[in-house]
């Protein structure tokens, strides 16, 4: 859903979602199981974009070390996860992640976390959850109220200074810049055969 935002601002993507997503997939260029090695050549990618994707991967290890094997050597992965979010897409809303486990992740593939950015804080948590209340219970006239409402609410002084004491502690969610490490290109294409195809 955030192809829109970006596509004017990239010169070429790859676009993958999975066969059971609930978003417009008119733009997807294939579907994948991001539990299972990606169908891409190692060291292909300048930026890897995953957005509100990672609660939903029941092996993120997995995922993570093919982010880490796609991207070339400097390479930026931008990731966004929620946090204090309702449960979503269910079955298959498995985790909510800190700023360490995102860390951790990193890490542990390679890839150096530039920044961990926790966004929103008690009062954007406490709008999202009476936004999807509201929803949930089917008073859909009420959410554009409630949306009105809630911006102009979150805007004030006050919720601006709430939402800057409550960040690191009651984050609605997290975005994270990392790089992988610029090493030579001749040790990223050494066997691998999808490089060479």
């Amino acid at each position: 859903p955030y192809y829109e935002i970006y596509r004017d601002i990239i010169t070429d993507s790859v676009c993958i979602d999975w066969d059971k997503s609930v978003h417009n997939t008119s733009f997807v260029d294939f579907s994948q199981d991001l539990t299972e090695p990606l169908r891409l050549p190692s060291g292909e990618f300048d930026t890897i974009l995953s957005t509100d994707v990672l609660e939903h991967i029941a092996s993120p290890w997995v995922l993570f070390s093919e982010i880490a094997r796609v991207l070339r050597p400097g390479g930026t992965l931008i990731l966004g996860v929620p946090f204090f979010y309702w449960l979503h897409e269910t079955p298959y809303d498995f985790f909510r992640y800190t700023e360490f486990g995102l860390r951790s992740l990193c890490e542990s593939n390679g890839l150096d976390p530039v920044s961990v950015v926790a966004y929103g804080g008690l009062p954007e948590v406490l709008a999202d959850i009476a936004g999807k209340c509201i929803h949930g219970a089917g008073f859909r006239s009420l959410c554009r109220l409630h949306v009105a409402v809630s911006s102009q609410i979150l805007r004030t002084p006050l919720a601006q200074v709430v939402t800057r004491a409550t960040a690191k502690s009651f984050p609605l969610g997290y975005l994270l810049v990392a790089t992988k490490s610029a090493v030579a290109d001749s040790e990223v294409q050494r066997g691998d055969p999808l490089r060479a195809a």
